[in-house]
């Protein structure tokens, strides 16, 4: 593991409502301590994989279902035994069904609440 993973890191949330109605949006910096980082997987097709590994594709979008809010957040306890939701701080793609796969760090979710997605923004490659 690089330094990278072992650091406490920040994964920003924001929550786009429905526009034109005030109040709807809103944006927090979630720290999540390096006990509670995890990666989730992804599979892309062919087209995408290789666009996010050329650098064009920077935001992976994802429907806002049940499966992907278990898997894009973990729920974890604190010091006082208060229950949060903690994001990814890493997303592995793999290229279809193949072994070839990469490794990107997570600077933001957004929660598109007009198009019911999760946009999920790359930072840096890992592996």
């Amino acid at each position: 593991m690089t330094k990278a993973t072992h650091r406490a890191a920040n994964v920003r949330l924001t929550y786009i409502g429905l526009r034109g109605i005030a109040g709807t949006d809103f944006t927090v910096d979630v720290p999540v301590k390096p006990a509670d980082q995890f990666t989730v997987a992804a599979n892309l097709a062919y087209r995408w994989y290789d666009e996010i590994e050329s650098g064009k594709k920077k935001v992976e979008y994802r429907d806002m279902t049940d499966y992907w809010e278990k898997h894009l957040f973990k729920t974890v306890k604190d010091e006082n035994g208060d229950e949060g939701d903690v994001p990814a701080v890493r997303i592995k793609f793999s290229r279809g069904y193949t072994k070839t796969n990469m490794t990107w760090t997570i600077t933001r979710i957004d929660l598109d609440a007009k198009n019911a997605q999760y946009c999920i923004h790359l930072g840096k490659r890992v592996e």
